[in-house]
């Protein structure tokens, strides 16, 4: 078997046992594969500079991504996610890897639900985050030369008794079962409609190399198997997008590749493990054409988009213009990547910033 097709293997394997996690300790059982999986292709390609092996570590990533945003809100992972952070080899200080993973071990068997920083892109400002309470994590940074640990939770309160106490607290045992239901993949019939048209045109893709389907008037995805370039768009597209007052455009490969969009990967996404595996994997593309025009379609005399603000045809970084009660306020671009790379819905994501605002 070739190198390419032994590492697609393994990471379908990893997501499968993802899927499957219903225990603290299968939780921490995932990344500690994760995290060996990466020393292992670092080690590799190191010795034979096969790009196959870098690849692989970043994808395993990638993957690990999954397990946060299956339990934290986009907004809890923000804080904990800073740019100027740069992944670092794993394979090099194998010695602190280890540490960190059999520390993180340590909190699993208590019963508490972590995430281990390194096998993800977006915890990156703390060795350990321990999700008992998802709403207020805990981070944990182990210092090299005592082992001495710094715990403090996200409203930088720092915790002076062991975290394992967590567990004497009522209901916490009920409350660790409902994260990991929340975790858990479990295709329901309340899928939004979104994602019911992403699922068909994926799946419809894998048999015909590529197809098209329509959201909304102002909303289409269009999917083809990508082999290194991009195919000739289609007429359903084209003639459909030529009549968009502002056109955007997105692919679902930026949100692989661009964690500071805070998008959930597609192995979080509600639809078929065969679609999710291949959108992971690169083997097909999703692009995703709105227009942000449609915004202001959900407009009410008292709360309404009031305008969208762009500049030579692009979004500016603050966007989106909503007047409520006499007051204004600027939303920023990351209302509109809610929509194109999270398949939220455009009058739902309107409605919630007209009536509700958001976290923005």
């Amino acid at each position: 078997m070739k190198v390419k097709d032994s590492l697609k293997n393994i990471r379908k394997d990893l997501l499968k046992e993802i899927d499957s996690i219903d225990s603290p300790m299968t939780f921490y059982n995932v990344q500690y594969k994760i995290a060996s999986e990466i020393i292992e292709g670092e080690n590799n390609y190191r010795n034979t500079f096969l790009e196959e092996y870098r690849e692989h570590v970043l994808l395993l990533r990638n993957y690990g991504d999954t397990l946060p945003f299956r339990i934290l809100s986009p907004y809890t992972i923000q804080k904990l996610y800073d740019v100027e952070n740069k992944l670092h080899f794993l394979s090099d200080d194998k010695d602190n890897t280890l540490n960190i993973l059999n520390k993180a071990k340590e909190y699993a068997k208590k019963g508490s639900i972590v995430i281990v920083g390194f096998v993800t892109n977006y915890i990156n400002t703390c060795d350990i985050l321990v999700c008992d309470d998802i709403e207020n994590p805990i981070t944990i940074n182990l210092e090299k030369e005592n082992s001495w640990e710094n715990i403090i939770n996200l409203s930088n309160i720092k915790k002076e008794k062991e975290i394992h106490i967590l567990n004497s607290k009522k209901n916490i045992d009920l409350a660790k079962k409902e994260i990991l239901n929340r975790h858990k993949y479990l295709k329901e019939e309340s899928i939004s409609y979104n994602f019911k048209v992403v699922n068909d045109v994926v799946k419809r893709c894998l048999k015909n190399e590529e197809a098209s389907g329509v959201i909304d008037e102002d909303d289409v995805i269009w999917a083809f198997q990508y082999k290194g370039e991009i195919p000739e768009m289609p007429k359903s597209i084209s003639s459909k997008i030529k009549n968009y007052k502002l056109p955007v455009v997105g692919c679902h490969f930026r949100v692989l590749d661009e964690p500071e969009l805070m998008i959930s990967p597609p192995t979080c996404w509600p639809i078929d493990f065969e679609c999710r595996f291949l959108l992971m994997e690169g083997n097909v593309a999703l692009m995703h054409y709105i227009d942000a025009e449609g915004f202001k379609k959900s407009n009410k005399p008292e709360n309404f988009v009031k305008d969208i603000l762009y500049r030579n045809g692009k979004l500016k970084k603050n966007c989106i213009v909503v007047e409520n009660n006499n007051k204004e306020k600027i939303y920023s671009c990351k209302v509109v990547n809610s929509v194109v790379y999270g398949y939220s819905n455009i009058g739902e994501t309107a409605n919630l910033i007209i009536n509700y605002g958001m976290k923005a």
